[in-house]
Protein backbone atom coordinates (compact mmCIF):
# COMPACT_ATOMS: atom_id res chain seq x y z
CA UNK A 1 0.00 0.00 0.00
CA UNK A 2 2.53 2.57 0.81
CA UNK A 3 4.51 1.66 -2.34
CA UNK A 4 0.96 2.45 -4.38
CA UNK A 5 0.91 6.05 -1.93
CA UNK A 6 4.46 7.43 -2.99
CA UNK A 7 3.55 6.30 -6.67
CA UNK A 8 0.43 8.19 -6.61
CA UNK A 9 2.06 11.41 -4.91
CA UNK A 10 4.89 11.20 -6.90
CA UNK A 11 2.83 10.86 -10.04
CA UNK A 12 0.72 13.76 -8.60
CA UNK A 13 3.31 16.18 -8.20
CA UNK A 14 5.18 15.81 -11.54
CA UNK A 15 1.68 16.21 -13.39
CA UNK A 16 1.98 19.68 -11.16
CA UNK A 17 5.28 20.62 -12.35
CA UNK A 18 4.52 19.67 -15.93
CA UNK A 19 1.42 21.90 -15.93
CA UNK A 20 3.45 24.97 -15.11
CA UNK A 21 5.78 24.22 -18.50
CA UNK A 22 2.12 24.94 -20.53
CA UNK A 23 1.30 27.86 -22.45
CA UNK A 24 -1.51 30.07 -21.72
CA UNK A 25 -4.39 30.91 -23.79
CA UNK A 26 -2.79 33.57 -25.60
CA UNK A 27 0.02 31.07 -26.57
CA UNK A 28 2.84 32.73 -25.14
CA UNK A 29 4.14 30.23 -22.56
CA UNK A 30 5.21 32.78 -19.38
CA UNK A 31 7.82 32.29 -16.99
CA UNK A 32 5.39 32.89 -14.06
CA UNK A 33 2.98 30.77 -15.56
CA UNK A 34 2.94 27.69 -12.96
CA UNK A 35 4.24 29.35 -10.00
CA UNK A 36 1.39 29.97 -7.47
CA UNK A 37 0.19 26.45 -8.74
CA UNK A 38 3.86 24.77 -8.00
CA UNK A 39 3.93 26.83 -4.28
CA UNK A 40 0.21 26.19 -3.43
CA UNK A 41 1.13 22.58 -4.17
CA UNK A 42 4.35 22.64 -1.76
CA UNK A 43 2.39 24.39 0.84
CA UNK A 44 -0.82 21.90 0.71
CA UNK A 45 1.88 18.80 0.90
CA UNK A 46 3.56 19.71 3.82
CA UNK A 47 0.10 20.96 6.15
CA UNK A 48 -0.92 17.78 4.67
CA UNK A 49 1.73 15.51 5.92
CA UNK A 50 2.06 17.51 9.29
CA UNK A 51 -1.95 16.84 9.89
CA UNK A 52 -2.44 13.57 9.01
CA UNK A 53 0.00 11.91 11.74
CA UNK A 54 -1.23 7.99 10.63
CA UNK A 55 -0.20 7.99 7.39
CA UNK A 56 1.84 11.21 6.25
CA UNK A 57 2.28 10.47 2.43
CA UNK A 58 -1.68 10.21 2.10
CA UNK A 59 -1.65 13.62 3.92
CA UNK A 60 0.76 14.75 2.10
CA UNK A 61 -0.64 13.32 -1.52
CA UNK A 62 -4.41 15.46 -0.25
CA UNK A 63 -3.04 18.65 0.59
CA UNK A 64 -0.93 18.67 -2.26
CA UNK A 65 -3.83 18.41 -4.57
CA UNK A 66 -6.21 20.65 -2.54
CA UNK A 67 -3.13 22.96 -3.06
CA UNK A 68 -2.63 22.47 -6.79
CA UNK A 69 -6.64 23.35 -7.24
CA UNK A 70 -6.61 26.55 -5.02
CA UNK A 71 -3.18 27.81 -7.09
CA UNK A 72 -4.53 26.95 -10.47
CA UNK A 73 -7.75 28.73 -9.56
CA UNK A 74 -6.27 32.10 -9.33
CA UNK A 75 -3.60 31.86 -12.16
CA UNK A 76 -6.98 30.85 -14.67
CA UNK A 77 -8.40 33.89 -12.69
CA UNK A 78 -5.80 36.15 -13.73
CA UNK A 79 -5.49 35.53 -17.25
CA UNK A 80 -8.83 35.62 -17.68
CA UNK A 81 -8.56 39.44 -16.27
CA UNK A 82 -5.77 39.98 -18.30
CA UNK A 83 -7.36 39.11 -21.39
CA UNK A 84 -10.94 40.40 -20.82
CA UNK A 85 -9.27 44.11 -20.01
CA UNK A 86 -6.86 43.84 -23.26
CA UNK A 87 -10.00 43.00 -25.36
CA UNK A 88 -12.84 45.20 -23.91
CA UNK A 89 -10.36 48.06 -23.21
CA UNK A 90 -11.63 48.69 -19.76
CA UNK A 91 -10.52 47.77 -16.34
CA UNK A 92 -11.61 44.31 -15.39
CA UNK A 93 -12.39 43.30 -11.27
CA UNK A 94 -12.28 39.54 -10.76
CA UNK A 95 -13.33 38.31 -6.91
CA UNK A 96 -12.87 33.91 -6.03
CA UNK A 97 -14.28 32.19 -3.58
CA UNK A 98 -11.48 32.19 -1.38
CA UNK A 99 -11.75 36.54 -1.74
CA UNK A 100 -8.64 36.89 -4.09
CA UNK A 101 -9.24 39.81 -5.97
CA UNK A 102 -7.57 40.44 -9.40
CA UNK A 103 -7.88 43.68 -11.06
CA UNK A 104 -6.40 44.23 -15.07
CA UNK A 105 -6.35 47.75 -16.17
CA UNK A 106 -5.40 48.68 -19.54
CA UNK A 107 -2.94 50.56 -20.47
CA UNK A 108 -1.54 51.24 -24.24
CA UNK A 109 -2.01 49.94 -27.39
CA UNK A 110 0.98 49.77 -29.73
CA UNK A 111 -0.48 49.90 -33.53
CA UNK A 112 2.59 48.50 -34.87
CA UNK A 113 3.27 45.48 -32.82
CA UNK A 114 -0.80 45.06 -32.47
CA UNK A 115 0.25 44.01 -28.36
CA UNK A 116 -1.84 45.96 -25.71
CA UNK A 117 -0.08 45.97 -21.85
CA UNK A 118 -2.36 45.64 -18.98
CA UNK A 119 -1.52 46.21 -15.26
CA UNK A 120 -2.34 42.95 -13.66
CA UNK A 121 -2.70 43.49 -9.33
CA UNK A 122 -3.74 40.53 -7.54
CA UNK A 123 -4.98 41.15 -4.04
CA UNK A 124 -4.76 37.84 -1.68
CA UNK A 125 -7.20 37.42 0.68
CA UNK A 126 -9.51 40.52 0.15
CA UNK A 127 -6.49 42.66 1.44
CA UNK A 128 -7.33 46.09 -0.59
CA UNK A 129 -4.58 48.17 0.54
CA UNK A 130 -1.41 47.06 -1.23
CA UNK A 131 -1.38 44.47 -3.83
CA UNK A 132 -0.08 41.02 -3.48
CA UNK A 133 1.40 41.01 -6.84
CA UNK A 134 1.67 43.83 -9.33
CA UNK A 135 2.93 42.82 -13.15
CA UNK A 136 2.59 43.93 -16.49
CA UNK A 137 1.70 42.11 -19.17
CA UNK A 138 1.61 42.58 -22.99
CA UNK A 139 -1.13 40.89 -24.80
CA UNK A 140 -0.94 40.48 -28.72
CA UNK A 141 -2.79 39.93 -31.73
CA UNK A 142 -1.27 37.95 -34.05
CA UNK A 143 -1.90 36.08 -37.41
CA UNK A 144 -0.81 33.08 -38.32
CA UNK A 145 0.64 31.56 -41.48
CA UNK A 146 2.62 28.95 -40.87
CA UNK A 147 2.86 27.00 -37.89
CA UNK A 148 5.40 29.03 -36.15
CA UNK A 149 4.48 32.60 -35.40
Amino acid sequence: MKKITILVTLSLFGLVILSGCATNSTGQGTSRNGIITLISTAIGGAAGAAVDKRNRWRGAAIGATAGALVGSTLEKLQEKAVIDAASSNRIITYKDDQGNIVQAIPNDWNQFTKCRKVTRRTYVRGNTRSPEDETIVEVCEGQRITKTY
